[in-house]
């Protein structure tokens, strides 16, 4: 169904802050492959967005996941080149079903992807993501990323409170922006994903998904396009081809620099991503899967200064989340946000 905007925000939305920032051409480059990779379907990559995520009106179908097929945990480990001969990023995915407190199922998706080392004197990244999907019944639960970006942070975070309510993070050098409003029918890019991969994916259908990631907001359309056997790590795979599509609704003009990525996922449940493809304004990426693995421990989301963030952009990030009251969560800002921007020592 296509999307319907409004241009008035949702009187039940509370928003919290503001931030500022831009995109650079190499991470357009480099990061949407690295975020298939980690389920992201590129999104993260977007700059800061033109309205508030909670000014869109969006309607998509409802699906349903009767009984998510998870198998254990994994490790999966991508290598993404650009226009097939550069190295430029290495994704590591770790994904399988955990027991929660109270014996809650749950999906749990780790991700840590960083540049060739090639390419770091003159764009350094590094990411680490962590991800929740509530298995029983399915919904969204939470994703967060941390990125170093030349040594600088950025960190966005998507949180579900189950009740139809979500709350959206986006800080970057000191700059935060906040939004918490009542959603329904809305996913973050991980459990968007994972709800389609549990659908019965036959060729010609089409699914459609309403999914935040920080506070952009993207209207994600996934298409089976084809049945192909690809060769990737440990052999020969039965795969299924998507097609996916992802429409800024926060920022539409955005929307030009990312074409579509094409996935291709194991044909057999439980579903892995294989390989993908990336198109962008300056190129393409390709990524595919390397190794498998077993992981012997769940990873722990990392403290920041495991990015490689430069020492004055940990004070300032410290100082700017300590500076945030209780008195700043109220919903009567001018214009719906405030900003909050400390300067770097």
């Amino acid at each position: 169904m296509a999307p319907v905007h409004a241009p008035a925000r949702n009187p039940e939305s509370r928003p919290i802050g503001l931030r500022a920032g831009g995109t650079s051409w190499a991470r357009r480059m480099l990061v949407p492959g690295a975020i298939v990779a980690g389920l992201l379907v590129s999104a993260a990559s977007a700059g800061p967005p033109r309205q508030p995520p909670d000014s869109v009106d969006v309607e998509t179908p409802e699906y349903r996941v009767t009984e998510p097929v998870t198998g254990q945990a994994e490790r999966w480990v991508y290598e993404f080149s650009w226009s097939r001969f550069l190295k430029v990023a290495t994704v590591e995915v770790t994904a399988g079903e955990r027991i929660e407190a109270g014996d809650s199922r749950t999906i749990g998706v780790f991700i840590r992807a960083s540049s060739a080392r090639i390419l770091d004197w003159l764009w350094r990244y590094r990411m680490n993501a962590d991800g929740v999907v509530n298995l029983a019944p399915y919904r969204p639960g939470s994703f967060e990323v941390r990125e170093s970006i030349n040594r600088a942070p950025k960190t966005n975070r998507v949180e579900f409170d189950g009740n139809g309510g979500v709350h959206t993070y986006r800080k970057k050098e000191g700059r935060v922006r906040e939004f918490e409003f009542a959603t329904h029918n809305t996913f973050d890019m991980v459990s968007a994903l994972y709800l389609v991969m549990n659908q019965d994916l036959t060729v010609g259908e089409s699914y459609q998904v309403d999914a935040l990631a920080g506070n952009v907001r993207y209207l994600v359309t996934l298409e089976v396009v084809d049945t192909e056997t690809i060769r990737v790590a440990n052999g020969e795979h039965a795969a299924l081809k998507l097609r996916v599509r992802t429409e800024d609704l926060t920022d539409p003009p955005d929307n030009a620099r990312h074409t579509h990525t094409d996935l291709w996922v194991s044909a057999e449940r439980p579903r892995r991503m294989l390989q993908a493809v990336s198109n962008l304004w300056l190129g393409t990426i390709r990524g595919r899967l390397v190794s498998i693995e077993r992981p012997t421990a769940w990873p722990a989301m990392p403290p920041e200064v495991e990015l490689g963030i430069d020492a004055r952009w940990l004070a300032t990030t410290e100082a700017a989340d300590s500076d945030l009251t209780d008195d700043d969560h109220v919903p009567e800002i001018e214009r719906g946000a405030r900003e909050r921007e400390t300067a770097m020592p």
